[in-house]
């Protein structure tokens, strides 16, 4: 299994964007990409009571199966393409990152045995 982190994007609102990669050979020349976007504050971003940094950070899986070795870079490429085509207009709207915060404070935070990390 590979694990490599892709630089970050800063989006026109401050929030950041990393693709953090942990593909893996799973049949011959066969190969799954999984990549986790993270869309996440600044350091200097001010954090309301209660939410910690770790906590105020919003993922979404990316996957792809049955991808040839011979066009993993093609695949992954364009897996983190589709993603910021279909979703910076909406991530970098100047009101996402208090609805983010708002949507975060509102979820009840999970057990540690029963997060995925």
């Amino acid at each position: 299994m590979t694990f490599e982190m892709f630089a970050p994007i800063v989006l026109k609102n401050g929030l950041q964007v990393s693709f953090i990669e942990k593909s893996n050979r799973y049949f011959g020349d066969y190969h799954r990409i999984s990549i986790t976007a993270v869309v996440s504050f600044p350091d200097n971003y001010e954090l309301p009571t209660g939410l910690s940094k770790e906590r105020a950070k919003l993922e979404k899986k990316l996957e792809k199966m049955g991808v040839p070795t011979a066009q993993l870079e093609t695949e992954r490429n364009k897996l983190v393409e589709t993603f910021l085509s279909t979703s910076r207009v909406y991530l970098e709207r100047d009101d996402f990152p208090q609805q983010l915060l708002r949507k975060l404070q509102q979820e009840k935070s999970r057990p540690v045995f029963l997060r995925n990390h």
